[in-house]
């Protein structure tokens, strides 16, 4: 994919595995899509990307496709492209006090649901935070970033905690960082604070 055949519309911010921006069609100038240009990609995080690719559940944002870069001058070997969210991130609606009781409601089984279906499927998402939580023009929440994910027997061969976030990790995790590393209760702790 080439990104000079959209016009660029606005920066979305920076994700654990790269930038994501928003581009629309130079063709109909009505069709929005978010490209995220991988800047890190082991060939874990990207089976990681594949697998959101082939993800098929409710509140798991879905990709429209893995590319490889064309362009030269392009920072990434690999562009993902997901739908465009209007109403932005959980944050921005908690900053806001925007939601009513029903909408967080909603959201909240939205997020469980979702988290249910990667830890039923072996897979620890490790960025849980509102900021990974787009909403459509419902409301409805979509689990986003998987650029740490990992398969659960991938977690035991894992060194690192550059890739998590200590302000959404467990007390003990700090502390006894072998004993709790990279494991799914971080999941269900991130998603209760």
């Amino acid at each position: 994919i080439d990104l000079n055949d959209f016009i660029f519309v606005q920066d979305l911010g920076f994700g654990s595995s790269g930038e994501a921006r928003c581009y629309k069609d130079k063709e109909t100038e009505k069709d929005f899509f978010v490209f995220k240009q991988i800047t890190q990609c082991t060939s874990t995080s990207f089976q990681m990307q594949q697998l959101q690719f082939q993800i098929n559940f409710p509140s798991l944002l879905r990709y429209n496709g893995v590319y490889q870069s064309e362009a030269q001058n392009q920072e990434s070997q690999f562009i993902i492209s997901t739908k465009f969210f209007e109403n932005g991130s959980l944050e921005k609606h908690i900053k806001s006090k925007s939601l009513s009781n029903t909408d967080k409601n909603i959201i909240i089984f939205g997020i469980a649901a979702g988290l249910n279906f990667l830890h039923s499927n072996n897979i620890f998402h490790g960025h849980l935070f509102p900021t990974n939580i787009l909403l459509d023009d419902k409301l409805y929440p979509y689990i986003t970033d998987f650029g740490t994910s990992k398969n659960a027997e991938d977690i035991k061969k894992s060194n690192t905690i550059k890739q998590t976030t200590a302000t959404i990790m467990p007390p003990e995790f700090l502390e006894n960082y072998d004993k709790y590393n990279r494991t799914k209760p971080i999941d269900v702790y991130s998603y209760a604070i």
